[in-house]
């Protein structure tokens, strides 16, 4: 229930995410919580966190929920400090499946999971790493500066029909059509869909339009669009301010565009 897109190129990382917050009621019902939360944290100079899973959880039966952002936060005070973005992320992912560990004791619950990108630059290196963080699960390179591309997760589907040309669940209607073509020959020949975008070359600014134009897209479609014709019924669980962080090496981590606290109205 929400959008993050991470891209990455040979000048820097763009990361970038709505600011929607949704929530499940025990009876299965949906509602919108905030469009103020804070997804993208800075972690250190050259490191940040782009959140896009479940973004609080219990660690005491006595205490409020605690926010991902606020552990990650917290913890990276204690990383060391010429730690890779590797060792990082290997950090940070202990750190949360052992809080989230006492979250599942205290709730219960057997489907619960957080999902993090770890991004930065290593020391004394000019390559820039991003690393994905599963838990329950593990901690897996998505991409390097040196191979160019982009990441997304969340509420995929928009961004997915855009750049792979094609909506994965097209595979499962097919293999439950009974196609004759192999799942595999299937996904090659739908590949060829995908666009051709030139990462390589990309300049920092048209990362940021790009990964803009992925989530400002996702949001509008979502407001006019009521899911599917064969699944109908999703909710716009994706919304509010846009929010962009920027690494470089020779900069590090700075904000193009961030929530402010303000007094609205009078």
């Amino acid at each position: 229930m929400t959008i993050t897109v991470s891209i990455l190129i040979p000048v820097g990382i763009v990361l970038a995410a709505d600011s929607r917050q949704m929530t499940e009621s025990p009876s299965g019902q949906l509602r919108l919580d905030s469009d103020n939360v804070e997804k993208i944290i800075q972690l250190g100079p050259h490191l940040a966190a782009n959140v896009n899973g479940q973004r609080s959880f219990y660690t005491s039966s006595t205490e409020s929920p605690r926010v991902i952002g606020e552990i990650l936060s917290h913890a990276s005070g204690k990383l060391p400090k010429d730690s890779t973005v590797r060792e990082a992320a290997v950090y940070f992912h202990r750190v949360i499946a052992t809080k989230f560990k006492k979250n599942l004791d205290l709730t219960l619950l057997k489907r619960a999971a957080v999902s993090f990108y770890i991004a930065g630059y290593n020391p004394k290196s000019d390559n820039g790493e991003l690393y994905r963080c599963d838990v329950p699960g593990n901690v897996t390179l998505e991409r390097k500066t040196s191979d160019a591309g982009m990441v997304w997760n969340g509420t995929r589907d928009v961004i997915n029909r855009m750049i792979l040309g094609y909506d994965p669940r097209l595979l499962k209607f097919l293999s439950e059509g009974k196609s004759n073509w192999p799942r595999d020959e299937l996904e090659n020949q739908l590949r060829r869909l995908q666009l051709h975008i030139n990462f390589q070359t990309m300049p920092m600014q048209d990362a940021v339009d790009l990964a803009v134009l992925m989530i400002r897209t996702t949001v509008e479609i979502q407001r006019f669009a009521d899911g599917l014709v064969g699944e109908p019924g999703q909710l716009a669980v994706c919304g509010g301010m846009i929010e962009i962080g920027v690494i470089t090496k020779r900069e590090g981590f700075h904000w193009l565009q961030h929530k402010q606290l303000e007094v609205k109205g009078d």
